[in-house]
């Protein structure tokens, strides 16, 4: 599928409760819809990025996307205590009842996704059964 550059925003959430990512369709789409996606983190530049994987990489180091799953949701999830974690180490303490947004923005010509983390926003617990 050819990649979009629309500017559509690209957002996914945490949820330290359930240590949960969520990225939504939106961005996997304007990612290309990729098999593997990859999570950085730049602690220094406080962001976070979601990297499509086109090649074949370790299991370890990305998250195989399920198409069955994306097909029939908003989002897809993926559970990671460690990062999850890491994360809210990294950016302070959070509440973990809530449900956080952090926005950022495609560069398609690196098929990469970039979150700042100041860009984070505390959702309601009722976005956590809506989104």
């Amino acid at each position: 599928m050819a990649k979009t550059t629309s500017s559509l925003p690209a957002s996914i959430t945490i949820d330290p409760k359930k240590c949960r990512i969520r990225i939504f369709k939106g961005t996997l789409h304007q990612l290309g819809d990729p098999d593997f996606i990859q999570f950085l983190v730049n602690p220094k530049a406080m962001c976070v990025a979601i990297r499509a994987v086109r090649d074949l990489i370790p299991p370890m180091e990305s998250h195989k996307i399920i198409k069955k799953t994306f097909a029939s949701s908003n989002s897809v999830e993926v559970y990671s205590r460690p990062f999850v974690f890491g994360l809210c180490k990294l950016i302070g303490d959070l509440d973990t009842n809530s449900l956080y947004r952090i926005s950022g923005a495609i560069i398609p010509s690196e098929d990469i996704a970039v979150f700042p983390l100041i860009t984070i926003t505390k959702s309601s617990l009722g976005d956590r059964y809506h989104e």
